[in-house]
């Protein structure tokens, strides 16, 4: 029976949400136990992949990280020794000057190839505060599978056959 070739987009997608977690860390304030208006706080992003059997490898992985609701918080472009931080996905947009402040940001790792079984962690981010009240932070990650891992270029089974010359 063939399948779609659809079924390989949607299996990519399924993957990402069920396979490549994305943690947020608990945003610890600057000022020990309570966040003010216009005060800072830290927080750790982890993304880990699915191990064997079901693993496989992700590339260029990034996450994307929001702040809701609008106003009330925003995130403090890393330097980019913690990261490369772009206002999309798209890999050939500019990348954000460091201390600029955003509601929302793709926050690319010095390593973004996550293998098989394995953790990436960005550490070092900011948030500010601006107004009172609570704050959501979510974040997801976008990543392409490895297809060289997936259609792999090596070589199948010999076969021979005999024949006798006379």
């Amino acid at each position: 029976m063939a399948q779609p070739l659809r079924d390989i987009r949607t299996s990519v997608e399924e993957y990402l949400k069920h396979s490549v977690t994305s943690i947020i860390g608990p945003v610890i304030p600057s000022v020990p136990s309570t966040m003010n208006p216009n005060e800072i706080g830290h927080f750790i992003l982890t993304a880990s992949n699915a191990g064997e059997p079901e693993g496989v490898p992700m590339l260029n992985l990034r996450f994307h990280v929001q702040s809701e609701p609008p106003g009330r918080a925003q995130f403090e472009v890393p330097s980019s020794s913690v990261a490369e931080v772009r206002a999309t996905s798209n890999l050939d947009d500019r990348v954000l000057t460091p201390g600029t402040a955003v509601s929302e940001m793709f926050v690319y790792p010095p390593v973004s190839t996550l293998g098989i079984g394995a953790s990436i962690q960005v550490g070092g981010l900011i948030v500010r505060g601006l107004t009172l009240g609570e704050v959501t932070i979510s974040s997801h990650v976008h990543a392409e599978p490895d297809q060289g891992y997936l259609f792999p270029t090596t070589r199948g089974n010999d076969r021979t056959t005999t024949f006798t010359i006379t």
